[in-house]
């Protein structure tokens, strides 16, 4: 399967989805959580760095994810489909 065309389908479509901003509403306050003992320890530009970092691996998290459950969902059909 083609992983340009499945991150092009998560990008313009799926991210875009109820479940998918709910789900990052999710990330972005664990991530406010994990930050909280640092917040006091860092300046203005660390933080949005160390956010920054927290949010792409949570985004090629979330696109990994995606790219495997319709991997899976492929095969499952094409067994499917066999018998």
């Amino acid at each position: 399967m083609n992983d340009n065309l499945l991150k092009k389908i998560f990008d313009d479509v799926i991210c875009y989805e109820e479940e998918a901003i709910e789900i990052r509403s999710s990330i972005e306050d664990e991530v406010k959580k994990l930050m909280t003992p640092y917040v006091s320890k860092i300046d203005e530009k660390e933080k949005e760095a160390f956010e920054d970092m927290c949010y792409d691996i949570s985004y090629y998290a979330e696109l990994g994810g995606f790219r495997l459950g319709m991997k899976y969902a492929v095969k499952i059909l094409t067994e499917i489909i066999k018998k």
